[in-house]
């Protein structure tokens, strides 16, 4: 049973989470820009220091043609690391079973994303990280200052918004993708990050916390 809440800067504190997700960079892609690159919310080519992009003889900057692949398989592989240390946190502080059982989940899904990402990593010569990024980080140590249902409220926020942002990307690359590996990476994740966003769009309602 879910208790009142009366504290109406907590609320903001979760209102703010959620508008604030794990994954803080990431944008939904432009449909206006012609430019392949463009649909990414990473640096182009020329100015990325990973980019493996070279110079023509007049001197213009040549764009690696699987650049966004790239920046997609490294942002995937930040995110599994963000989630899986937030599964720890949740089970720690959900006040619900079905919360704490969610987080696992999501934690049991991030550590499969990255068990398949690898083969994509390996043939675009792009490393998986192993350590939580600083934005990830800060938006835990936030979550992690909330309690109760307004703990749960945030956290069903947090991945309701990351994977509202997360699926177009993936979507994308499922389709239009130039790597194999990647489109076949893409495609399988989607079907997790769809499984995902309904469960959280589902628990958002129920943890809502009551004035």
């Amino acid at each position: 049973m879910l208790h009142k809440v009366g504290i109406s800067a907590t609320l903001l504190c979760a209102s703010a989470l959620a508008q604030a997700p794990l994954d803080p960079t990431i944008q939904p892609p432009s449909s206006q820009s012609s430019n392949p690159n463009m649909t990414s919310p990473y640096p182009s080519s020329s100015t990325n220091p990973n980019s493996t992009a070279g110079s023509s003889s007049t001197g213009s900057i040549i764009p690696d043609p699987v650049l966004k692949e790239k920046a997609f398989i490294r942002r995937a592989a930040d995110r599994s690391v963000a989630e899986i240390e937030l599964a720890k946190l949740v089970e720690q502080k959900g006040s619900t079973d079905t919360v704490k059982q969610f987080g696992k989940q999501v934690g049991k899904d991030a550590e499969h994303t990255r068990r398949n990402l690898r083969a994509a990593a390996s043939v675009l010569k792009v490393d998986v990280p192993s350590d939580i990024s600083r934005g990830a980080q800060k938006a835990l140590d936030k979550l992690a200052k909330l309690s109760g249902p307004e703990f749960d409220h945030a956290f069903a926020q947090a991945i309701l918004r990351t994977r509202k942002n997360q699926i177009p990307f993936y979507t994308d690359l499922a389709q239009n993708g130039t790597e194999p590996e990647v489109k076949n990476f893409a495609a399988r994740t989607l079907l997790i990050l769809e499984r995902q966003r309904r469960k959280a769009e589902e628990l958002a309602g129920v943890a809502k916390p009551k004035k």
